[in-house]
């Protein structure tokens, strides 16, 4: 940013760039009474940053991507690398990345305020979780693009203690067509349990991805499929 763009007077003015600087930032434009105050935050080894909050009103989670990634935040940079990659929203990449199978608030207000950070095996789950769900999503839907609904009825079934990736492969190969009816995640729910299960005589490698959901079961920790 030129130093020219700069205006002459702000509402607050945050010397040093780090995680403490950029946190202050992000919490100042999330918090209803100071969401509309303009914001400099000035660091010696970083160019001059400009932060016009307009808070939660008009904040989305690409403007706070965008801003973690120019204070160059390496996990933020990951998540806009993913989204290009698999042509995902921001949304679901950082729950992925983070191993959830949906987000929730305490997950998208740690996002905001710069505090994300992809654990350990992160990003190895979440490319092995995208190459089962891109096949799934191209026998069905031909390879268009993910539906966020079907995005999350795939993320809790896999978050299943009995899912298993070739189970599903198989059963897919002559029920697919049962997912071209699905109009919203628990319609993909139900298609998921009729065809993981159709077929199976063993009652104890069958799943209840139905009663799973509704338990949310799926928030649990599991070791991943």
């Amino acid at each position: 940013m030129q130093r020219e763009d700069l205006k002459q007077e702000y509402d607050i003015v945050i010397v040093g760039g780090g995680m403490v600087g950029t946190t202050l930032a992000c919490a100042l434009a999330a918090w209803d009474a100071t969401s509309a105050l303009s914001v400099l935050i000035v660091d010696a080894q970083m160019p001059v940053h400009k932060s016009n909050n307009a808070g939660r009103k008009n904040w989305n989670l690409n403007n706070f991507l965008d801003f973690h990634c120019t204070m160059n935040k390496q996990d933020y940079k990951i998540v806009k690398s993913k989204m290009e990659q698999y042509g995902l929203p921001v949304c679901e990449t950082h729950y992925l990345l983070l191993g959830k199978a949906t987000s929730h608030k305490t997950i998208t207000d740690k996002f905001k305020l710069g505090n994300f950070k992809i654990p350990a095996g992160g990003i190895a789950n979440f490319d092995d979780h995208m190459v089962q769900m891109a096949y799934i999503n191209n026998v069905f839907n031909e390879g268009n693009s993910f539906k966020r609904r079907f995005i999350r009825a795939f993320s809790i079934m896999k978050r299943h203690p009995k899912y298993d990736f070739q189970r599903f492969k198989t059963a897919l190969k002559t029920k697919a067509a049962k997912l071209l009816a699905a109009n919203n995640s628990d319609d993909y729910i139900l298609q998921f349990d009729n065809i993981y299960n159709s077929g199976l005589r063993d009652k104890n490698k069958r799943m209840n991805l139905i009663q799973f959901t509704k338990d949310r079961d799926f928030e649990k920790d599991y070791t991943l499929n």
